[in-house]
């Protein structure tokens, strides 16, 4: 969820039988460490955190979902030739 080399930062995308929009907070290489992601209702909110407690929803969040189940996911990218890694960790589910 991050693209630095772009000055992107973290993205928001969402994958729709219309395309692919991506949101952006252009953060670049401050991009925030910690993401969540809650939904209330017919609303998904997408947030990030530099510090894990405050917590800013991300540009376009948030998103309208009809459908009872989702998946989300966190991805890493260069959108070029070279490798790049990331680490993920600590992931937490909680579903009512």
């Amino acid at each position: 969820m991050s693209l630095p080399l772009y000055n992107c930062g973290n993205m928001l995308t969402r994958l729709s039988p219309r395309g692919r929009p991506q949101y952006p907070n252009y953060k670049g290489y401050d991009f925030d460490r910690y993401m969540h992601f809650e939904r209330r209702g017919d609303q998904l909110f997408a947030r990030t955190s530099a510090d894990g407690k405050t917590w800013s929803n991300m540009p376009g969040s948030p998103i309208t979902v009809r459908a009872e189940k989702l998946k989300v996911g966190a991805y890493q990218t260069t959108y070029s030739q070279n490798f790049s890694w990331a680490k993920m960790s600590n992931y937490v589910i909680y579903t009512k």
